[in-house]
């Protein structure tokens, strides 16, 4: 019931009800991941969040990341009730690159699948807590792919479009790319903290939330600190 309560007290007063979300994409590898997932971990308790989604969650035969990462979520008090992976592709021709997300929250039901049209194989991952679809996604990542990324935007829009939903992750293009309209003839708005790459100076914020219900004010985003990965993460509370 709490995101339902938040929505609902968000769309009448604009006063926000804490849920907060955040976004990782963890970077493909094995160098430095014991690092890049404590420090993860403790920006989740840090910032209290209830629903954690990541991208590149890179495992091969020598470490499980995603356990890894369930289990110090644990070992911190994250009250975990559910969480999901969705095998991508081949990362590096080496790793199995995922999706994973954990939620606190009751979820009551989930679901996952393919993107169209993806050169590498691409995907979602979403829950559905409260009322509200939480969609964890990353999109075709090629500069020339513009038209690529409209259709898996534009499939992601239809496929949530009825129902009060949230997508979120790492889009490789930001909300005034020409895709993006796919999400805004959808009437998803886009909340979007600013560049996301610290190791460079970006041309466009690629990670970032479109969200269908927030009626009032926007919700409170925010880029996160760094923690070793080639894309800041992102948070969102309402």
């Amino acid at each position: 019931m709490k995101a339902t309560l938040a929505a609902l007290i968000f769309a009448l007063t604009g006063v926000a009800n804490a849920t907060t979300i955040i976004s990782q994409n963890l970077q493909c590898g094995h160098s430095q991941i014991q690092e890049r997932v404590g420090k993860l971990v403790e920006q989740v308790i840090r910032q209290n969040a209830d629903i954690v989604a990541l991208q590149e969650v890179c495992s091969d035969e020598s470490l499980d990341v995603v356990a890894l990462i369930k289990q110090r979520l644990k070992e911190r008090g994250f009250g975990l009730k559910f969480f999901d992976r969705h095998f991508t592709h081949l990362g590096y021709d080496h790793f199995d690159e995922e999706l994973a997300i954990f939620s606190r929250l009751e979820v009551a039901e989930a679901e996952k699948g393919n993107l169209p049209d993806s050169p590498l194989r691409r995907g979602y991952l979403s829950i559905h807590a409260g009322g509200i679809w939480y969609v964890n996604t990353h999109l075709t990542h090629e500069a020339e792919a513009s038209a690529v990324r409209f259709q898996q935007m534009d499939f992601l829009a239809r496929r949530y479009s009825s129902q009060a939903a949230m997508v979120f992750g790492d889009f490789n293009s930001g909300p005034e790319s020409r895709e993006a309209l796919a999400f805004l003839a959808h009437r998803f708005q886009a909340y979007f903290p600013g560049p996301t790459w610290p190791a460079q100076v970006p041309r466009h914020a690629y990670d970032g939330f479109w969200g269908n219900f927030f009626n009032s004010r926007p919700p409170k985003i925010q880029r996160l600190e760094d923690i070793g990965s080639d894309h800041l993460g992102i948070a969102l509370s309402f």
